[in-house]
């Protein structure tokens, strides 16, 4: 579409952009298959300021855990106040999948189709008994370790274990914040003629190298625009390396960044 200029300016950086996952494509994990899903179906309505019903945003850039979606209080439960939007471990109590394999009156999405979307149906299925029963918010585990999400210890910025990784990285690598040997890292070097940044990639979790020219303030740090380095949240656990050629650019820092799908 950029290129027969149905847009007022080109698309540049095409690499960096996040890419939505087929509710099919078991290379993804399951959680971020489901977002990508309703972000195509539920997000144009279900967003701040979308003319939907209910305190919920959908869309891709904002992540599950702060969605509003996972026990997510009902305009209407249904005369069941053990309805919630999804709840975590019950297909009887969650009502998006409910209203997802409804067709007529009260379907969702409100689109003009007959037949249930089966591939959607399963997928929300396997998310809601498989996958989040066993799900942990950041607040779930600050209390698993500090005993309080306000504990001195537990803010997202802190390194009780004095490892230089922060409480939020710990929480997105499944590191151990008390232990200050075990902490997610990445690999640096170089190979000929390009710059490689080598990490293990977590599933479940979006990763994005960016870099900046220099440390000096005011940073400002842009992702690499380079195949392989579009934010994925994959399956499994997987060693990736990103390559980045060499240029005449004087200086180049590199970070990576951590996502939740």
């Amino acid at each position: 579409m950029s290129r027969v200029r149905y847009f007022s300016s080109p698309v540049a950086n095409a690499n960096t952009l996040r890419a939505l996952a087929q509710p099919t494509n078991t290379a993804y994990s399951v959680n971020y298959r489901v977002h990508s899903y309703l972000t195509v179906n539920c997000a144009q309505c279900h967003q701040p300021g979308g003319t939907a019903l209910g305190d919920w945003d959908m869309r891709i850039a904002t992540p599950l855990s702060q969605s509003g979606i996972i026990n997510g209080a009902l305009i209407n439960n249904r005369g069941d106040t053990n309805n919630r939007l999804i709840a975590p471990g019950s297909l009887e109590h969650s009502m998006m999948l409910t209203r997802t394999a409804t067709r007529g009156s009260g379907q969702m999405p409100p689109l003009d189709s007959t037949v249930p979307d089966t591939n959607a149906l399963n997928l929300l299925s396997s998310w809601i008994t498989n996958d989040l029963p066993q799900f942990q918010s950041f607040a779930d585990w600050q209390i698993a370790h500090f005993g309080s999400t306000n504990a001195p210890n537990a803010a997202p910025d802190a390194d009780p274990d004095n490892d230089g990784a922060n409480n939020l990285l710990e929480y997105l690598t499944g590191t151990d914040a008390m232990t200050g040997g075990d902490a997610w890292g990445m690999r640096v070097r170089q190979s000929g003629n390009a710059v490689e940044i080598s990490y293990l990639q977590i599933a479940n979790r979006g990763f994005q190298i960016e870099w900046t020219p220099s440390l000096s303030p005011p940073v400002v740090w842009q992702p690499l625009a380079v195949p392989g380095n579009r934010p994925s949240y994959p399956l499994t656990s997987l060693n990736t390396t990103i390559s980045d050629a060499i240029t005449d650019t004087l200086f180049k820092y590199y970070l990576v960044r951590v996502f939740e799908p």
